[in-house]
Formats: C-alpha cells, structure tokens, sequence
C-alpha cells in the first residue's frame, strides 16, 4: 500500500535487519523532504574532497551511501500504524514528537493520510483472513445456507462468485 497527499504518504515499512513476523500488519506514516544531496555525488567528490570507496563516499571519519544522491526526495518516519488481528482495530504509534513538529497544513493531511491507511490495511487484513480461510466459508456455504442470515449468506454467495470469477 502506498499513499501520498502533499507531504505526507503511508508506505511499506523498510528494515535493516529481520523484519518483525508481523510485517504485513504493519505501515509506517511519512513526511516528504527535498533531498539536498540529489544528484550532486560528483560535487562532493571534485568539489569537497570526498574520496569514493565503493558503495560509499568518505571523509574525515565520516561516510555516505552513494543511493543518497539518486532521489530528489528524502522521507522520515512519522509513525508507525500497526494493525491487531485480535482486536481489529490499528494502533498509531508516534516517534517522538515529530507529528507535533509538522507544520498545521501537514497535521491536517497526516489525519487525512492516518485514516486512509487504517481503514487500507485494516481490509487488507481482513480480505487476507477471507482469503486463507476461502475453503471454510465456501464449506459452511454448501452444508448451511439455509440456516445461515440472510446477509451472511449473500457475503458467501458474492465470495463464491468472486472467487469463480477469478480462475
């Protein structure tokens, strides 16, 4: 899933090592910034006395990944937005202080994009769930619709006919 409005956007969450088991339960929300480094790698090297290395660029101790010149746009995380299968519901969870950091413009548009992903990944989880139980509910579909509620059984009639639809 990918959002964007203005300066904010929700996005897969990116990891350096092992991601968590709930990866797919998991967004994170971002603000959009001009990346002062675009495209300027021979500069640094010619101009700044950076010495490539590889991958890398160095100088005094320090050094750079060269992937931080290639885009115009740079982004920091937010908050991560988690969704809990137990409880369906998704927890925001804020780093720090930065959604208070945002201009009132950005704070508007973080809400704005908050409840774009909750309501996303929440059906997204759920349409999964539907998905990796598919056999059960065509199962209670076959033995029980005469017994089922009425709008029970057209959700599993629909479902059927989705599902056949697709093969």
């Amino acid at each position: 899933m990918k959002i964007r409005i203005d300066n904010i956007g929700a996005q897969p969450p990116t990891y350096l090592g092992n991601p968590p088991e709930d990866v797919d339960k998991r967004v994170v929300i971002v603000k959009f910034f001009p990346n002062g480094k675009y495209d300027k790698l021979q500069e640094y090297i010619d101009v700044l006395g950076w010495e490539d290395d590889g991958d890398y660029i160095r100088k005094n101790m320090c050094s750079i990944h060269k992937n931080c010149f290639e885009n115009k746009e740079n982004n920091i995380v937010i908050a991560d937005l988690i969704y809990n299968a137990k409880e369906e519901i998704t927890f925001l969870e804020t780093v720090g202080e930065r959604v208070l950091d945002l201009s009132l413009e950005d704070r508007e548009t973080f809400f704005e994009v908050y409840a774009l992903a909750a309501k996303k990944l929440a059906k997204q989880h759920k349409i999964y769930q539907i998905e990796e139980h598919r056999d059960e509910y065509y199962d209670i579909y076959i033995r029980d619709a005469d017994e089922l509620d009425y709008h029970i059984y057209e959700i599993i009639k629909k479902m059927k006919t989705h599902h056949e639809d697709q093969n």
